[in-house]
């Protein structure tokens, strides 16, 4: 009976995220308020549908009480949150609000298919990331004209959380990447950091473009990008260096800056697969895995030959084996993703990821005060980059790095920093319409004390003539 609902069910699954993912396009079409929200409407039916299709399948299959608990709390947690967010920002956009949550709810099915004990933790921690992005809006909106000033603070705070890893941190597959909180949590300091960093080079180049200011901010964030080298995370690292390049290009418009940046990368990436070991049996695993396909080789190999038995419409839930493949719950969480619910499901992740960084990219291009135009868009390049990066190492494009698929994979540090991002980006899309319904209120008042002006003048002329 199982087998039989688990067939039948890999269809429904893949029909309801293709149709949720089609709407999620058909939203832009919309001009009112009022057909946008009937759209986001529709959207969250069908997560909720979703949601407790895959639950049930989950609960017969694991025949475990805990996994109806997980289902009942983690739908009242999006259920309150959908409800409470909104209720205190009027001015949300519920649309990528939807997508997150999304997001965020594959993310936790697969986890409680993988490994049901960590996708307990992981809620637990998405209940904190919740709650720290509902401050965030509120924050940027009462100190919006204060962040820029720690400029200094972001860059020294950043750079030694990425040092103190480096001396101290704990060792996960031949990296330093995170502390250990008394064995019930690891904090990454490097996914905060990300933030971090880009707010110290929006602080600095909204100071002064200058090119003695150009060559300090690039010490400070090339100092960053080393010291992670060091400490092996080779993943984040590159993630820093692409969105600082990118980030200086915007800030510049000088493509100079661009070709200069990529070369001395190229330059440092054959320097250091000459000096480092890991790096060069990276490369050579991403060039030939099945030279050592029972070691470095298994992983990728795992992860494509899960993708090719999934096919279009996978395996079913529950009825493929992603978890031979090493850490599916985190970095390889797409391979088990396209496994069970197909590779049309992992390519309408792909585009809700694509239409929330458009979303981020369109929303950078709106601000007007470089620090939180600069800000923005290199919150967007460092969500961007990742996403192409974890996507790219899965199928193979890339050699491994070890990044995390945003709100989908398993890390605590990871979901809460990339909650924050979004928490950002709401808090300036809020205060842009709040700036642009004050400038519309203000050109109103004017027009409307011209028009009184120039009516009382034409009274007193008509008057004037009378007499």
């Amino acid at each position: 009976m199982l087998n039989l609902m688990v067939r039948i069910s890999r269809y429904v699954i893949v029909a309801l995220v293709l149709l949720y993912t089609l709407l999620d396009f058909y939203y832009f079409t919309k001009k009112t308020d009022r057909g946008k929200n009937s759209v986001v409407g529709v959207q969250s039916f069908l997560m909720y549908v979703l949601q407790f299709l895959m639950s049930v399948i989950l609960f017969s299959y694991y025949e475990d009480i805990a996994i109806l608990i997980f289902y009942v709390i983690t739908l009242l947690v999006f259920i309150i949150y959908q409800k409470v967010y909104p209720a205190i920002y009027k001015r949300a956009d519920r649309h990528m609000l939807n997508n997150v949550l999304f997001l965020v709810m594959l993310g936790l099915t697969i986890q409680a298919r993988l490994k049901p004990n960590k996708a307990y933790k992981q809620l637990i921690l998405l209940i904190i990331a919740a709650i720290v992005t509902l401050l965030v809006p509120k924050i940027l909106e009462n100190a919006k004209k204060y962040l820029y000033r720690y400029t200094w603070f972001y860059g020294i705070g950043g750079l030694a959380a990425l040092t103190a890893i480096l001396l101290c941190g704990r060792t996960e597959f031949g990296a330093n990447l995170s502390f250990n909180i008394k064995g019930l949590f690891s904090v990454q300091p490097s996914e905060i950091v990300k933030i971090t960093l880009v707010l110290f080079v929006a602080g600095m180049f909204h100071r002064s473009m200058e090119f003695k200011q150009i060559v300090i901010t690039t010490a400070v964030a090339a100092a960053h990008v080393l010291v992670l080298v060091a400490s092996k995370d080779l993943g984040t690292a590159l993630i820093y260096f692409i969105a600082y390049v990118f980030m200086l290009y915007v800030a510049t418009e000088q493509f100079r800056y661009v070709l200069a940046g990529f070369g001395c990368g190229g330059l440092a990436a054959v320097i250091a697969y000459y000096l480092f070991s890991h790096v060069r049996v990276r490369v050579q695993i991403w060039l030939n895995p099945w030279d050592d396909i029972r070691g470095g080789g298994w992983q990728i190999l795992q992860s494509l030959f899960g993708m090719g038995t999934g096919g279009w419409f996978g395996m079913g839930l529950t009825g493929g084996t992603p978890g031979v493949i090493p850490v599916a719950e985190k970095d390889f969480i797409f391979a088990a993703l396209c496994e069970e619910l197909g590779i049309i499901t992992g390519c309408c992740i792909l585009l809700i990821l694509l239409g929330i960084l458009i979303r981020f990219l369109w929303i950078s291009t709106w601000m007007k005060l470089m620090f939180y135009k600069i800000t923005a868009f290199g919150l967007a390049c460092v969500f961007g980059f990742q996403i192409l990066i974890n996507a790219a190492g899965v199928v193979k494009l890339v050699p491994l790095t070890g990044v995390t698929l945003p709100f989908v994979s398993y890390g605590g540090s990871s979901l809460i920093s990339t909650f924050f991002i979004f928490g950002i980006f709401e808090g300036l899309y809020m205060n842009k319409l709040r700036e642009d319904e004050a400038l519309r209120r203000e050109k109103a008042e004017l027009a409307a004390r011209k028009a009184s002006r120039e009516s009382a003048a034409r009274k007193a002329q008509i008057k004037m003539e009378d007499w």
